[in-house]
């Protein structure tokens, strides 16, 4: 059994002990381009990636692989649908990252609510009462969850203990009937919104969900957050929201493409933008790499994975 870790980042090395127990293992020495892990690939049975590399149908018909284990909740990257043909078993973490990313969606909100960005550059350049008068409370504001999963749960906690009132959007309403949040339409969700977080995921039906549309539906006082993924928002009608002050602002940690070059995008001096890093705090990174490496080994034990998707 030969398994290809195809990034360099992995981080407690110590948990790579029961899969080296089991064959070779190898880890990428440099960040690969996508030809590149293609040929390698062929020669391994097993891979694990994050979000840079493409499991499609090329590689599958061009590799002997029998798992695929992603580092993430997302597998926009991964043709599950393949795999499932191919008989190739795909393992996944969508649990790892839960707090993590909730803890990350409350940040932007306080960041953004006291104008944290701007009023720590005016310290630095001795600008000291520029904005002094330019912070919100966030208790009694309105808080509009777009999602019902495992994050936004985690969310709604966090909101609640902040005294927020939550406003939710979910297709299913009739699944979440333990959840203290209002459900309400769209537009109601966004009409009413001070703050709006985005916590589903990247599919068809989602390319896009936010759009010139919706934008224009939002106060001209309310902040959209994004840490669920880039395609879910059209970054120009972003921007020119934001330029055209169609609302207040808005907390981003994904993007359309990654890394990201939108110029337009970095001039929006009412955005705060991270780089993809709400679910990969140091807690979150263990558990990550912990679950692969679990259910790897459960697979080739003959036994259940706890997280295995086909």
């Amino acid at each position: 059994m030969r398994i290809y870790i195809a990034f360099t980042n992995w981080e407690n090395k110590e948990l790579l002990d029961p899969l080296k127990k089991r064959g070779a293992l190898v880890i990428a020495e440099k960040i690969l381009t996508q030809q590149e892990f293609r040929d390698i690939v062929r020669e391994y049975d097993g891979v694990i990636i994050g979000r840079l590399h493409v499991i499609d149908k090329e590689v599958l018909d061009n590799s002997s692989l029998k798992f695929v284990g992603i580092c993430g909740k997302g597998t926009n990257n991964i043709d599950v649908e393949e795999c499932r043909r191919k008989n190739v078993a795909v393992f996944y973490t969508p649990e790892a990252n839960i707090v993590s990313v909730a803890e990350h969606v409350m940040t932007l909100i306080v960041a953004l609510s006291k104008n944290l960005v701007k009023l720590d550059k005016s310290v630095r350049e001795e600008q000291f009462d520029t904005y002094r008068h330019s912070t919100v409370e966030v208790k009694d504001k309105i808080l509009g969850i777009i999602g019902a999963g495992a994050i936004a749960q985690e969310v709604i906690k966090r909101a609640l203990a902040f005294d927020m009132k939550i406003l939710c959007h979910t297709p299913h309403p009739e699944s979440h009937h333990d959840l203290d949040v209002a459900f309400v339409s769209l537009d109601a969700l966004l009409r009413n919104s001070d703050f709006v977080s985005l916590n589903i995921p990247l599919t068809d039906e989602t390319k896009n969900f936010i759009d010139e549309k919706e934008l224009s539906l939002m106060k001209k006082t309310s902040f959209l957050i994004n840490t669920a993924r880039g395609g879910i928002v059209n970054e120009h009608a972003l921007v020119d929201a934001l330029k055209n002050h169609a609302i207040a602002g808005a907390g981003i940690d994904v993007f359309e493409d990654e890394p990201t070059h939108n110029n337009e995008l970095f001039e929006c001096d009412t955005a705060i933008l991270t780089p993809h890093v709400a679910g990969v705090s140091k807690e979150a990174l263990y558990r990550i790499e912990e679950h692969i490496v679990n259910d790897i080994v459960a697979f080739l034990d003959n036994k259940e994975p706890k997280y295995r998707l086909v």
